[in-house]
């Protein structure tokens, strides 16, 4: 396995998406609905419509639940950042102890980030702790005329290992390629057939 680091990510993505012409709104979603010609998102600073949307908005996605009514099984875990140095090993630690979970340890910055299931684990030197919910087991239907799901908010995540991002940026791509003119329902199909899946 391999550590990235997502901010940096994120940010050289959408420079990459900007010099394409790509434009940005940084607003909470509040809902979405479907219209006669397309979509409409509902935020807090104004409402936007589409043609198409693309919901890549995480395990407790909006596009999932307004417009596809369902829900992918959660793993709850616990995520603490801890004051120790890091190192350059990605460890999963699969044992008896985690209740058919295991635990992860990782770099995170110069410290180190260690989880597992919800309450499983009580680490020392924690500087700070967050929830995951890590959506797995996939959802009936990640396509529906001009809607779409990846990722998390498609319960794409790897069950073992709680990996997502990967299989999150294939998928948008093959959402995408959909979009721009292949069969309909390929993005489905392609899904179903995936050893991802």
């Amino acid at each position: 396995g391999y550590v990235l680091d997502r901010v940096a990510f994120l940010r050289r993505l959408k420079e990459r998406c900007i010099a394409k012409g790509a434009g940005f709104v940084n607003a909470e979603v509040i809902s979405v609905e479907r219209t006669d010609s397309g979509f409409v998102t509902h935020t807090r600073s104004g409402d936007y419509e589409s043609k198409y949307i693309l919901g890549c908005d995480g395990a407790h996605s909006v596009v999932r639940r307004d417009l596809f009514g369902s829900r992918p099984r959660m793993m709850a875990g616990d995520e603490f950042i801890v004051d120790e140095p890091a190192d350059e090993v990605f460890r999963i630690i699969i044992a008896e102890r985690y209740h058919g979970l295991y635990e992860w340890s990782f770099p995170a910055g110069d410290r180190k980030s260690v989880g597992s299931g919800k309450g499983i684990i009580h680490p020392g030197n924690v500087v700070s702790k967050g929830a995951r919910h890590i959506p797995f087991g996939g959802v009936p239907s990640i396509s529906d005329n001009g809607a779409y799901i990846c990722g998390d908010a498609a319960g794409m995540a790897n069950p073992v290992s709680g990996g997502g991002l990967r299989v999150a940026m294939v998928s948008a791509q093959n959402a995408a390629k959909e979009i721009l003119g292949a069969k309909r329902g390929s993005y489905q199909r392609w899904w179903d057939k995936s050893i991802l899946s």
